[in-house]
């Protein structure tokens, strides 16, 4: 996500690291594996009625080759299971990740100054 944090803020490697060193400590982590190696990570905040996708980044070897669809598959049925919605956001600076959230379902909630603010409700 370096890319389009930089482009919005800059980048200050040690307030990045901070901030996710914190938000790991609050927030589900999960390292995602793809043919034996690890590939991205994805945290997942459970709440009642939405399951709030607060990061997912795949490497850039691992991207493209269709991890982002199967775990967005993955996320749906979970959210299907827990009779609840999907919800994330993510930068205004990265249109790719907004089209890739719009190929799987999410639409725009909400716009601010960063974010594109989408949700996925249960089909």
């Amino acid at each position: 996500m370096k890319p389009a944090i930089a482009a919005l803020e800059g980048w200050d490697e040690a307030l990045r690291f901070a901030d996710f060193e914190q938000l790991s400590r609050r927030v589900p982590s999960y390292v995602i594996q793809a043919d034996g190696r690890d590939c991205g990570y994805l945290q997942v905040l459970p709440r009642a009625d939405v399951l709030h996708v607060v990061n997912v980044a795949f490497g850039p070897a691992s991207r493209g080759a269709g991890h982002g669809a199967r775990l967005f598959d993955w996320l749906r049925g979970a959210a299907r299971r827990r009779r609840c919605g999907l919800h994330l956001k993510t930068y205004r600076s990265n249109p790719r990740a907004l089209a890739f959230y719009q190929r799987e379902g999410f639409v725009i909630r909400c716009i601010d100054a960063r974010h594109w603010w989408l949700d996925w409700s249960r089909q």
